[in-house]
């Protein structure tokens, strides 16, 4: 990573603020964002507020991974670039920064050009994990949508004892 002056760090900063809450609005808090993406909170506030400017390569991609940007984006942006979301294939849905991923939606895991052997095949097992959490994940959604199913035709069926009609709500006073 080259080095960069303060005024690039601070237009990232800003981009990188922006980014958080295009994610999910739940996200204005930057807290609620660390603890979503599972990174440190002074990590996210050094680099938005611009406060420091020596972080590590690893931290720089975990921070790219938590804003769901491709790879080496944050070094490109510090270079005058855009930041570079992830692409998510979907079936059709909106964006990939909607506030509820649906079950259609899956993340990719891109493999940069020039990724040694190692890095690709660490990068393939990432990517069958996170397909492996997404089937997980549809499975989920397909039992809560018949549970609600089941509890929406239970509910036709409820006798009340006063009336005894169903579904009927009247005080019994």
């Amino acid at each position: 990573m080259g080095t960069y002056p303060r005024e690039a760090w601070d237009r990232l900063g800003g981009l990188l603020v922006s980014r958080r809450v295009e994610l999910d609005v739940r996200f204005r808090n930057r807290r609620t964002f660390a603890e979503t993406v599972d990174l440190d909170y002074r990590v996210l506030y050094d680099i938005e507020s611009a406060r420091r400017v020596n972080f590590t390569k690893s931290t720089l991609r975990a921070v790219e991974q938590a804003y769901r940007l491709k790879s080496g984006s944050l070094d490109r942006t510090l270079g005058g670039g855009p930041l570079e979301p992830l692409e998510v294939a979907s079936a059709g849905m909106e964006t990939p920064a909607a506030a509820e991923p649906t079950p259609a939606q899956r993340v990719v895991v891109e493999i940069p050009k020039g990724a040694t052997p190692a890095e690709v095949a660490g990068l393939q097992a990432i990517q069958a994990i996170l397909d492996a959490q997404q089937r997980e994940i549809d499975q989920l959604a397909a039992r809560q949508e018949r549970y609600e199913q089941e509890v929406a035709e239970l509910r036709k069926r409820i006798v009340h004892p006063n009336s005894g009609h169903a579904n009927d709500r009247r005080n019994s006073a």
